[in-house]
C-alpha cells in the first residue's frame, strides 16, 4: 500500500546541505516558501525540511519522508581556490535587496574574477533561507 505524501507546497530559493558534515544521511533543504495550499506557511517565510529521500531537479521535486516540495530556483554554493561562496546575483531579484539588508555589518568573500560585493559565505545565505543570525552559533 503506497501511502500519499502531503503537499509541501512551492519553496523557492532553496538549497541542499547536510547539518551533520560529517553524515551524507542528514541531507536537508532550506528555501523560502511561495505558496502552501495546506495555511501552514505565509508566503516569505522560511523553512528547513526534514530528511531528504530524492531530489528530482528535473521535475524540480524534493521528497522528504512525508512530504513532496515543488521547488524552483536551487542556489548553488561555488567554489574558486579557497573560497566556497553563494552568488547574490544567484537569488531572484526581490530576495536580493532583503539578502542584502541582512547582511549589513558581515564580512564577505571576495574570490578572485567575482564581482566585489556579490559574494557571500553559504552559512550566511544558510541563516538567511532559516530567518537565523550565524553569531547565535547555529553552524
Amino acid at each position: 500500500m503506497k501511502i500519499q505524501k502531503k503537499d509541501g507546497g512551492l519553496i523557492k530559493n532553496w538549497q541542499a546541505y547536510c547539518p551533520k558534515s560529517d553524515d551524507p544521511e542528514s541531507l536537508v533543504f532550506l528555501g523560502i516558501v511561495v505558496e502552501d495550499a495546506a495555511g501552514r506557511y505565509q508566503p516569505g517565510d522560511r523553512i528547513r525540511s526534514s530528511r531528504i529521500v530524492s531530489i528530482d531537479r528535473d521535475k524540480g521535486v524534493i521528497e522528504t519522508q512525508n512530504t513532496l516540495y515543488r521547488v524552483i530556483h536551487e542556489i548553488q554554493i561555488h567554489e574558486k581556490g579557497q573560497y566556497k561562496f553563494v552568488r547574490i546575483s544567484d537569488l531572484q531579484i526581490e530576495d536580493q535587496k532583503k539578502f542584502k539588508k541582512f547582511l549589513l555589518g558581515r564580512n564577505t568573500p571576495i574570490p578572485p574574477g567575482e564581482a566585489p560585493g556579490d559574494c557571500v559565505w553559504p552559512s550566511d545565505f544558510r541563516a538567511f533561507a532559516r530567518g537565523t543570525d550565524p553569531a547565535e552559533g547555529f553552524f
